[in-house]
């Protein structure tokens, strides 16, 4: 064992090469110079193959080694953060940057287990520690920039934004596709990004496990099953969405399987969920492999990922290709890229025709709208009143309960531009942090709103927070992220949504739910458009009236909050992928009709 074969080693994993890594680093464990080197790289090797048990063992094994060893100290680290023992990540994190103030990584990592805990100044700063000593580091760059949309603090964005553009443009698989929806207005710039994290998962997956692992053959059972995996199968925004379908599935041609690889393990909703699921698997203690082998032994047809590049995804399962036909649907707002996915469900309004070429899958276009609602959801008991919440009986209430990263400088101007022709108004909004209510506020002071007229309100439980629209007169939604389930939770409870689309699936939501409930004349077209028609719906109570009216008449007839009437649509979309699948034919778009 010479220092020659720990470079040949190195080498091997820097270009990608994990599984001859592997063996090139074992024997260099027991080396009395580069032991402590060999475990450390085995720790970030094993973790980036799957294997979170084996990398907080490498990594505890190179500290012992060598306790002043600062790379060790952030593997260790980024082992914890794995299996969700933040504390303790964030201790080895801070460890790491206390043996070396350069290492921009741990910084960028510690900067994440701050985020969890709620100190997102605190993670700003750990960012912009790492940009400081790198400052091309991706993940910090990528970092900074959400977490400062998450507060509203917009000093310096536009030149990251700028780099991000950039780092994309070259083919950086580090810029996380979620993160862009903010942000981006541009569908070819989302769906690169999409193409650079989905060849680098790809290139990484056949390194460790090969290609072409599972193989497919024709009918497989009486049944056509389908199997549904996510993380948010409990009280979040999909799991919500997506019960009253699970629940209504043909049981006579399909069998239902949920995956879940949530670390949240009880709640109504899940409860409800592992009811409607004919099968409920947990795979979150399964790697990404094992867990694909578990989807192929159970003979799925049909696998729909619920997340795509949402935070918690398991992607690599879906670039092992476990089913014959692949789906993405509801919980991304784009591609999943590469061999992910062979369908995207949409429809006419968030993907039309013409934008097919910003899609790796091939669209299908739902009759209705691609989201899918709970019809069974119910409204408070008790009648709630604005003066609970202090908000002015007689003022005019506009509102946005989206998280604060969907508002954007634009959008505060429209805003302000609204509420200085309607001095009665005050906006009624949501921040999960203090630091965001109170850069909002600022900066729309800074635009001439007065503090006072602006309000936020606290998390409630679900049927209230719906009988809270019904306090409110018109939603302003926000864009090129506008409402997605925070619109049709709106529009469910009885408040318009005024929205101004774009050109990206992210952008397009609000006005595909508002085409699904008749009601175009909210969809505007340009931001001169956007303010005049909230100004003229403040000045004209009895039109608000009228469409309050429509969409509590909506709430029981619409097909938009039918989830039994979207499960039967779905289904003849199953039929169709497998249809096609069994014939030998190639994945191509689907448009269901009423």
């Amino acid at each position: 064992m010479t220092d020659s074969d720990f470079l040949k080693a190195v080498q091997l994993h820097q270009s990608g090469r994990l599984r001859d890594a592997l063996p090139a680093y074992r024997p260099m464990l027991t080396h009395p110079e580069h032991g402590a080197d060999a475990a450390s790289n085995l720790s970030a090797l094993s973790l980036q193959m799957g294997d979170r048990a084996k990398s907080e063992g490498y990594a505890r094994r190179a500290i012992a080694l060598k306790p002043t060893h600062a790379n060790a100290w952030n593997h260790l680290g980024l082992a914890l953060k794995a299996r969700d023992a933040l504390k303790e990540a964030g201790a080895a994190f801070s460890k790491a940057v206390t043996l070396d103030p350069a290492h921009a990584q741990a910084f960028a990592n510690l900067a994440e287990v701050r985020v969890a805990a709620g100190d997102i100044a605190g993670a700003v700063q750990c960012y912009a520690n790492a940009l400081r000593i790198e400052p091309e580091l991706t993940i910090a760059l990528v970092g900074l920039v959400h977490r400062k949309q998450q507060i509203a603090d917009w000093n310096g964005l536009d030149p990251a934004l700028a780099r991000l553009s950039r780092q994309i443009a070259r083919g950086e698989p580090a810029v996380d596709p979620f993160m862009l929806l903010f942000c981006c207005t541009e569908p070819q710039e989302i769906l690169k990004a999409c193409q650079n994290a989905a060849h680098a998962r790809e290139a990484s997956v056949d390194d460790i496990w090969g290609t072409k692992l599972f193989h497919h053959g024709g009918k497989r059972g009486p049944k056509i099953r389908v199997g549904y995996v996510s993380a948010n199968f409990y009280d979040h925004a999909v799991g919500t969405l997506i019960c009253q379908l699970l629940e209504s599935h043909d049981r006579s041609d399909f069998e239902i399987f949920c995956y879940c690889h949530s670390p949240v393990k009880t709640g109504a909703r899940r409860d409800r969920i592992k009811r409607a699921a004919q099968h409920f698997i947990d795979i979150d203690p399964l790697d990404d492999l094992a867990a694909a082998q578990r989807i192929h032994a159970d003979g799925i047809d049909i696998l729909v990922d619920l997340m795509g590049y949402t935070k918690g995804h398991r992607l690599r399962i879906f670039s092992l290709r476990p089913a014959p036909v692949q789906v993405t649907w509801i919980g991304f707002a784009g591609s999943s890229g590469g061999r992910s996915a062979d369908y995207i469900i949409a429809d006419r309004v968030v993907i039309p025709s013409t934008d097919d070429r910003f899609y790796d899958e091939k669209p299908v276009r739902m009759p209705v709208c691609y989201q899918v609602n709970d019809g069974t959801r119910r409204l408070a008991d008790r009648r709630m009143t604005r003066a609970e919440f202090g908000i002015p009986e007689n003022a005019v209430v506009f509102c946005n309960f989206n998280q604060t990263a969907k508002i954007t400088p634009p959008v505060a101007d429209l805003w302000a531009a609204i509420m200085g022709q309607v001095p009665n108004s005050i906006l009624w909004l949501w921040s999960l942090f203090d630091a965001g209510a109170r850069n909002l506020r600022a900066e729309l002071a800074a635009r001439g709103v007065a503090p006072e007229r602006i309000h936020f309100g606290a998390t409630l439980p679900d049927a209230e927070h719906l009988s809270r629209y019904g306090l409110c007169d018109l939603f302003l939604d926000s864009f090129p992220y506008c409402g997605h389930a925070t619109a049709s939770n709106a529009l469910f409870g009885g408040c318009p949504v005024l929205t101004l689309p774009g050109r990206t699936f992210a952008s397009r939501v609000s006005a595909s739910l508002l085409t699904a409930l008749d009601l175009k004349e909210l969809i505007a077209t340009s931001p001169e458009d956007y303010v005049q028609k909230a100004v003229a719906l403040a000045r004209d109570p009895a039109r608000f009236k009228d469409l309050k009216r429509r969409l509590v008449e909506a709430r029981a007839t619409s097909p938009l909050f039918n989830g039994a009437r979207f499960a039967k649509d779905i289904e003849k979309a199953y039929r169709v992928m497998v249809e096609r699948h069994r014939a030998g034919e190639v994945a191509g778009p689907i448009n269901l009709t009423g």
